[in-house]
């Protein structure tokens, strides 16, 4: 049984909200995959990140979705592992979910469903997945004295991650796993990849920018 999570009222986090990009087109059985998808995404996601993803990705509404992470500066890495997995997972042209992220202080979480909890940080993230139009990322951190600039980052972010291909997608999720280029070629599914073609879907996929803008990030302060 996992243990109950207890929230610092002090403390700010970031409530990660997202809808997936046309999901009325999806016929019942991609609607079955994606569920599925979001399940198994979810729990990739706790392995990887187990000290700041303390609970299961919330789905509601059928489509939308929500994730508590504990480290805000973490949020950006978390949620384009998410994109790029369920781009990977589902195999269709042109999917995509946006994603808001929301930073400050809880007041309640049910520890069953994210999206029950309250406070600053899910009223950022929902109203912020609101106001977005043709982007698909965004943040909002009132009490960070670079919110402007961490906002306009995540936009050019964003452009590049929407033109990820399927293919550039699984190279990308298995980056962000830590993995080697040679790892990523071994575990493709399907026809195996040489090291080179992995290398080649990561770099059109701009992956050692995104890589470099993560690690800036990361050690803010």
């Amino acid at each position: 049984m996992t243990a109950k999570f207890i929230i610092d009222k002090k403390k700010s986090y970031a409530i990660l909200t997202g809808d997936i990009v046309g999901s009325s087109k999806l016929n019942a059985s991609q609607r079955k995959k994606l569920l599925n998808s979001i399940r198994k995404t979810s729990k990739e996601l706790r392995n990887l990140y187990k000290t700041i993803i303390p609970l299961d990705i919330d789905i509601f509404r059928g489509d939308s979705w929500q994730l508590l992470v504990t480290e805000p500066m973490s949020a950006l890495r978390i949620a384009l592992f998410f994109r790029a997995t369920l781009k990977s997972k589902m195999e269709i042209h042109g999917f995509d979910t946006k994603i808001f992220i929301g930073v400050g202080t809880i007041d309640s979480l049910n520890n069953k469903r994210v999206s029950l909890g309250n406070g600053q940080a899910f009223l950022l993230s929902g109203r912020g997945l609101e106001k977005l139009n043709k982007n698909r990322l965004g943040i909002d951190y009132p009490s960070y004295k670079k919110n402007d600039y961490l906002n306009l980052i995540f936009q050019l972010v964003d452009v590049l991650a929407s033109k990820w291909t399927v293919k550039q997608s699984i190279a990308i999720r298995g980056a962000l796993n830590g993995w080697s280029q040679q790892k990523i070629a071994e575990s493709w599914e399907g026809n195996r990849l040489t090291q080179q073609a992995v290398q080649k879907h990561l770099v059109s996929s701009h992956w050692f920018i995104i890589e470099n803008v993560l690690k800036k990030i990361e050690n803010e302060n």
